[in-house]
């Protein structure tokens, strides 16, 4: 996961310079490259479920980011439900786990 985020920060500037691109031919509006820069920083949103511990990640679908399990899916984005727990079964980069911040999972819970 850390290498496909290293790899992502790589093709930021690329992407970037597409997108600028592609909304001046289109003439879409006001385009604000600090906050593009800020979406790729963090191109996913966190949010609580209603269990203790455990976090909606919502990811657009064209960023190739496979985390917890998928619960749905859209058009455009993959819901993923991220408990503790699902470290026994997949990585979660270092940047997530600092912002989700939980416990360590036990055999005993």
């Amino acid at each position: 996961m850390d290498r496909l985020l290293a790899a992502m920060k790589q093709q930021r500037d690329s992407i970037k310079r597409d997108f600028e691109r592609k909304l001046e031919q289109l003439r879409y509006g006001k385009f604000d490259p600090e906050l593009f820069d800020q979406f790729l920083e963090q191109p996913y949103i966190i949010m609580p479920t209603r269990r203790p511990e455990q976090w909606y990640v919502i990811v657009p679908k064209w960023i190739d980011l496979q985390i917890g399990y998928l619960e749905r899916a859209t058009s455009s984005y993959n819901v993923f439900i991220v408990s503790r727990y699902v470290k026994w079964f997949t990585e979660i980069p270092e940047a997530l786990q600092q912002k989700l911040r939980f416990r360590e999972p036990t055999l005993r819970e």
